[in-house]
């Protein structure tokens, strides 16, 4: 114990030295700690000046990380003494440990301050010293501890600025992260560092509308806070240094009295403060570190999913960049040099018109071999070979499986801090852990890999849609340029005009295709950009919202559609099915109480008559408005449409299952079994055609003998003749005769007869012809591969008489197209003219609720209109070709240099055909079952007198029901529907 110091030494040194040692010490900690964040702030400010954005950013979380990372590790450790508790220590170890001074006078008085037992106190104690001479009072200080004890009042001081520099710390690394998810994926590191590193300006692109400004500014106002902090706890230190020295006065004044005692600063109650401080420092630092490392963890896991983002729009670019080019040079490139090669055709023919016809037709021949060769080499070939080898969809298989490795970088787990209060002591915050890179992947193979895998893009099916229409472009340049040669001088349109105007319509088609192609492209390329934004902005906001619960159910939903169909889909399923069934059972029902309820009415004569048709016309408008409507129409139009001329092969239904049919007929045949083909059909259905095809590609290798019976001959010797003269055998008067010569060639034959139903009439002895002809057929059928047409109610007229049917090994029908067949058959040759096609709803439909739904989507609403249109077509053409080609022309509204425009399918009644009277029906039956008569052959037929039977023909061909031909009379062909209606409504035909 020091006896020989005094109080004014003491607080001497109080103020000269010990404080001022620690306030020294304790601003080094405070600029130590200050100048460390700043010079880190600095190091990462520079980095993202050089252009490394990512990697200044991992540079400011790594380091947080790593100490936040330690301080959990040693969390359980015992709590050691603080940097500025080792200064006091140090300071304190020159101190006395212990002072002896006189008690002041101010320890004898009292004062206003003082309790009741101090008042007491301090008076007994003058008492005593009077008593006691006036001798002095000393007090014993333990000044060692003293100092130590008022010294630790730092420790809040300390507390407060770390607690407000780790805070600046937090908030630097949450507007970091926040500026990553807002901006950090919209730009490209590496080609703003290539840019920054070669000197050049900063790249045009995604990155360029990034405010990297606002990413600095936020660096700066860091620093500007750290300057502001530094300066103002500067100023609190020497607040608090004034607070302490005032303590420790006044602890050297009453301490050892009866005011204080000496007890309060006993070395364990200092050195169990000190480590109480110490404690409660080191768990909020650690609460601090452990925060700093979650949001540390926070950061590097937006930087983590920028850098996917980055590297998986680099290898997105780069795909779309490859589709495009594949775009640009297998079918943009091509086009426009077929659409150049096209103009130039047009400009030649527009120049033409003072050429001759041979010229035209010169000019004609050379550009349509040069156009086709040009699209077939060019695009068609190419285009079968992308189909066949499927190109695209081996890139688009190779790409998206790839893509699930793209999150093998990412971290298995990601840490959520959510719910961050930095203002409370300690801070407060919420920590959840969440699968995150199985969530990744499940977003990634749901969103990119699905939508983008080749089963979904089915680009092959778009290049053989293009193929189509690149044919249906051949198709119209050769159909216009070919017909030409068939331009008359009794036409209106000069060749160079119909050449013209095909080839400016196939420039039409050309350019569809192009924007076709080109919008193709577009969506294409629109849905890999789309599908890349929806994945990114949906993992965005889930890592911007920092809540576990949307990433868990997120997740959930992704794996559910992973694994399993929707239930929503199956329960939609599910019910449409149901609802068809009931719908279907409601439909019978009411039809079965329509009927009854029909004929109930019937049985109690409440039924009442049934209206005319109110669009009715006659027969004289129907065949006049057909006959103009026909001569309004296009050369192009007119030629393709013309039932009466022969049929291009091209334009040609294939009926697959009757050449296959009589294809193993031949097979038997050339195996030495009887066969007899038989193609029977209505008049004008295709059956000279059907045989056509046959010989090109059944017959192809057979010498084809062709006999057409195209006027009557119901006699037998005429018959005989006419088939010997065409077979080569002259002198044969006899079917003896003919068979045995026919029998004796040393070559097999085959011999197509035609129109087989003109070989009788209905008369008693009007069969020998026919039946003569089947005898022929019965004994030469394994010489002689016969073939032979008839008219469907000639034939059938011939099967009840003379039992026809069975000389014929195999028959086929040519009048059996169904409603795709017949939609097939007249697009076809629509499609040819390169005109495109509107058709109109009638009133009915668009009343409909199904029209309705439609009238926002153009394409549909004429999906619909024509299903409607050829469904009610197929119905009244009964499979015959030409009466479907009549009344496709007959609904053609107008047109114009782009567009035909068809109206709703509407089948009039003509009354002067219902009308008629018996014995014209009868007559009208003959030509339906004979097909060709003269006068002379229907007295035969009718039994009427010749004068009665031209006066007949006469009559009917003034009302241009019958036709005159150069082997006789023959039935209209424009009403021929309407009068086999007729017939079978009177009971006639069957």
């Amino acid at each position: 114990m020091q006896s020989d110091i005094s109080r004014e030494d003491i607080k001497a040194r109080l103020k000269d030295q010990w404080l001022p040692d620690l306030q020294r010490d304790l601003k080094e900690l405070l600029l130590k700690d200050i100048g460390a964040d700043k010079d880190k702030i600095e190091r990462v400010a520079a980095e993202l000046r050089s252009g490394d954005t990512l990697r200044a950013f991992r540079l400011l979380a790594e380091g947080w990380q790593k100490s936040g990372n330690q301080k959990e590790d040693g969390s359980n450790e015992k709590p050691k003494l603080l940097p500025w508790q080792a200064e006091i220590y140090k300071i304190a170890a020159d101190i006395p440990e212990e002072a002896e001074l006189v008690q002041e006078e101010a320890r004898f008085k009292a004062s206003g301050d003082d309790s009741m037992y101090i008042q007491l106190a301090k008076g007994t104690k003058r008492l005593w010293r009077v008593v006691s001479n006036g001798s002095q009072w000393r007090q014993h200080i333990p000044l060692r501890n003293l100092v130590l004890s008022h010294m630790s009042m730092y420790g809040s001081w300390v507390t407060e600025y770390r607690h407000e520099l780790l805070k600046i710390r937090g908030e630097l690394l949450l507007q970091i992260d926040a500026w990553c998810i807002a901006y950090g994926s919209s730009w490209n590191q590496e080609e703003s560092s290539k840019a920054v590193a070669s000197g050049a300006d900063t790249p045009k692109g995604p990155e360029a509308g990034v405010p990297k400004d606002e990413l600095q500014h936020i660096f700066d106002e860091i620093l500007k806070r750290l300057d502001v902090l530094e300066a103002t706890y500067a100023g609190k230190l020497q607040e608090k240094k004034i607070r302490v020295e005032e303590e420790i006065d006044r602890g050297l004044d009453v301490t050892g009295t009866v005011e204080r005692s000496s007890r309060k600063y006993e070395k364990v109650k200092v050195e169990d403060n000190l480590r109480s401080l110490a404690s409660q420092h080191q768990k909020q630092e650690e609460h601090w570190q452990q925060l700093m490392a979650k949001l540390a963890d926070k950061l590097l896991l937006s930087v983590n999913f920028i850098n996917l983002h980055l590297q998986a729009s680099e290898r997105i670019e780069g795909f779309s960049s490859s589709i495009a080019e594949f775009f640009e040079i297998n079918l943009q490139q091509p086009l426009e040099e077929i659409k150049e090669g096209l103009a130039a055709t047009m400009v030649t023919f527009e120049s033409s018109d003072k050429q001759t016809m041979d010229e035209i037709k010169q000019l004609s021949s050379r550009y349509r071999k040069s156009l086709s060769e040009q699209t077939e080499k060019h695009l068609l070939k190419p285009l079968r070979e992308l189909t066949t080898e499927a190109v695209m969809s081996t890139r688009f298989d190779r790409f998206t499986s790839a893509m699930p490795d793209w999150v093998n970088q990412q971290p298995e787990k990601a840490i959520l801090v959510d719910h961050i209060n930095l203002d409370m002591k300690p801070p407060h915050y919420e920590v959840q852990q969440v699968n995150w890179q199985a969530l990744v992947r499940r977003v990634v193979n749901n969103q990119l890999v699905t939508n983008l895998a080749p089963g979904k893009v089915r680009f092959e099916q778009f290049l053989e849609e293009l193929s189509s229409g690149l044919r249906e472009f051949l198709q119209i340049i050769n159909t216009n340029l070919e017909l030409i040669n068939e331009v008359k001088e009794s036409d209106e349109e000069e060749p160079f005009e119909v050449a013209l105007e095909g080839l400016q319509r196939g420039a039409q088609q050309l350019d569809e295709l192009i924007k076709k192609v080109e919008a193709r492209k577009s969506a294409l390329l629109g849905l890999i950009k789309e599908k890349e934004e929806e994945t990114f902005a949906k993992l965005g906001r889930l890592l911007e919202e920092q809540d576990a619960n949307d990433m868990r159910m997120a997740g959930a939903e992704f794996k559910a559609r992973e694994t399993a169909v929707d239930w929503n889909t199956k329960v939609k399923a599910i019910w449409a099915r149901w609802l068809e069934k009931g719908e279907l059972m409601v439909r019978f029902i009411w039809k079965k109480l329509k009927d009854f309820y029909t004929r109930a009415e019937e049985l109690l004569g409440f039924s009442s008559e049934k209206n005319l048709d109110s669009s009715s016309t006659d027969l004289a408008t129907f065949l006049a408005e057909t006959d103009e409507k026909i001569e309004s129409l296009p050369f192009i139009y007119r030629r393709l449409f013309d039932f009466q001329k022969k049929v291009d092969d091209r334009f040609y239904i294939r009926q697959t299952e009757q050449l296959e049919r009589l294809k193993k007929g031949y097979e038997l045949w050339q195996n030495n079994f009887p066969s007899v083909f038989a193609v029977v059909g209505e008049k004008g259905s295709g059956k000279s055609l059907f045989l056509h095809m046959l010989e090109e590609e059944v017959l192809k290798r057979e010498e084809v003998v062709e006999i057409n019976f195209e006027a009557t001959l119901f006699e037998a010797e005429e018959v005989m003749e006419k088939v010997a003269k065409d077979l080569g055998l002259a002198e044969i008067d006899s079917t003896e005769g003919l068979i045995e010569a026919i029998n004796e060639r040393e070559s097999r034959s085959v011999v197509m007869l035609e129109n087989i139903q003109n070989c009788f009439i209905r008369n008693l002895a009007g069969y020998e012809a026919i039946e003569q002809l089947l005898y022929l057929i019965s004994e030469t059928n394994k010489q002689v591969l016969w073939i032979a047409s008839s008219t469907r109610y000639g034939w059938s007229f011939l099967d009840k008489v003379t039992s026809i049917a069975d000389y014929f090994t195999h028959a086929v029908e040519s009048d059996k197209l169904g409603p795709e067949q017949i939609q097939e058959l007249i697009l076809r040759r629509h499609r040819a003219t390169g005109y495109q096609l509107v058709f109109l709803p009638e009133e009915a439909t668009k009343k409909s609720r199904t029209y309705r739904k439609l009238l926002d989507d153009e394409e549909k609403k004429q999906e619909y209109l024509q299903q409607q249109f050829f469904e009610k077509l197929s119905k009244l053409a009964e499979g015959n070709s030409s009466i479907a080609m009549i009344y496709w022309i007959r609904s053609i509204k107008e047109y114009d240099d782009s567009y035909f425009y068809i109206n709703p399918f509407q089948f009039s009644n003509v009354n002067r055909i219902s009308d008629l009277d018996n014995e014209e029906l009868f007559v009208l039956a003959s030509f339906v079952l004979h097909d060709t008569l003269t006068p002379e052959e229907l007295h035969n037929v009718m039994h009427h007198s010749l004068r009665h039977s031209r006066l007949m023909v006469s009559r009917l061909t003034s009302r241009s029901i019958l036709l005159k031909t150069d082997h006789g009379y023959t039935l209209n062909h424009l009403i021929y529907r309407q009068v086999i209606r007729v017939l079978k409504e009177a009971n006639i035909l069957h």
